[in-house]
C-alpha cells in the first residue's frame, strides 16, 4: 500500500495556480461526521478532476482546518478505480436506519461522465447487506488520500 504524500497548503495561501484548480470540476467528497455520543473523527475530503485535493478537518482530528494538495494522475486514476471496483452506481441508496445511536455518518459523493451519485451511510445501520461494501469503499478512499496525515 502506498502512502500519497501531499504538500499540506493552508488554503487561504494557495497560489493562483492552486485557485484555478478549484475551478476543476468535482470528482469526489467524502465527509465523516461526528459520533453524537464520543469522539470521532469530523472531516471533509474533496478531490477535484484534476487532482487537486482539499480536505477540512472540523473535529476530533489532528489537523484542523483548510488544506489542500496535488494527487497526480495516476492516483486520480485509483480513486476511479476505487469507485468502479466498489460497483458505487449500483449499491444499494439506503444507508440510514438507526440500529446503534452512537455512530458516525459518511457521505460519499461521486462525479463521472456526466453521472452523479451521493450516498450517505450511517454507520450505526448494521443490518444492510451492502453496508460493509460502502465501508470498504469509504476506507479505500481515506487511504487513496492519505487522510491518516491529518486524522490520525
Amino acid at each position: 500500500m502506498r502512502r500519497v504524500t501531499l504538500a499540506l497548503l493552508v488554503a487561504a495561501c494557495a497560489t493562483t495556480d492552486g485557485a484555478q484548480s478549484h475551478r476543476a470540476p468535482l470528482l469526489m467528497s467524502l465527509e465523516r461526521t461526528g459520533c453524537p455520543l464520543s469522539t470521532c473523527p469530523s472531516y471533509l475530503l474533496e478531490l477535484r478532476a484534476d487532482g487537486w485535493l482539499t480536505y477540512d478537518g472540523r473535529k476530533d482530528v489532528t489537523t484542523l482546518g483548510l488544506h489542500s494538495g496535488q494527487l497526480s494522475q495516476a492516483e486520480v486514476d485509483e480513486v476511479k478505480a476505487a469507485f468502479a471496483a466498489a460497483g458505487f452506481y449500483e449499491l444499494d441508496g439506503n444507508f440510514e436506519c438507526m440500529e446503534k445511536t452512537d455512530a458516525p455518518t459518511v457521505t460519499v459523493g461521486y462525479h463521472l461522465d456526466g453521472r452523479h451519485r451521493t450516498l450517505v451511510h450511517f454507520h450505526g445501520c448494521l443490518s444492510v447487506a451492502q453496508g460493509e461494501k460502502l465501508t470498504l469503499l469509504e476506507d479505500e478512499l481515506d487511504k487513496l488520500l492519505g487522510s491518516a496525515q491529518w486524522v490520525k
